[in-house]
């Protein structure tokens, strides 16, 4: 399996974050940490890319629902998540990560809706 990585920059207000690799729970919390980093830099509109991503575990699951939640209720922030393929996209509405993320089909939508200037909610 391929180590998870996270390569992160910034477009506008907007945090990219792309993950590439498997993600497991080490991976999750090397996410959860540079999301965290950025928060405390007051950023709180992200993307996250998951097309390079080759796989995931449920813990690596968990660690995406508590960035989602972390963002979007206790910052009030943005999470948007594009680059997802049927098996990501069900594993992640199953576990409800929608109810605090949104996603788009590409990164270009992604920005649109991740954008303080978008005014949807997240």
């Amino acid at each position: 399996m391929a180590e998870f990585t996270v390569e992160s920059r910034q477009k506008g207000e907007v945090e990219i974050l792309i993950c590439r690799g498997y993600l497991n729970r080490e991976g999750g919390a090397g996410l959860r940490k540079a999301v965290e980093e950025k928060l405390e830099r007051s950023r709180i509109f992200f993307v996250m890319d998951f097309s390079e991503c080759t796989g995931l575990n449920s813990p690596g699951v968990g660690e995406i629902m508590g960035i989602a939640i972390f963002v979007t209720e206790d910052f009030r922030g943005k999470l948007i998540l594009c680059g997802l393929d049927d098996l990501k996209r069900k594993v992640f509405d199953m576990a409800g990560i929608f109810q605090n993320a949104q996603e788009a089909p590409n990164e270009g939508e992604a920005l649109q809706l991740a954008s303080p200037e978008s005014g949807v909610e997240p």
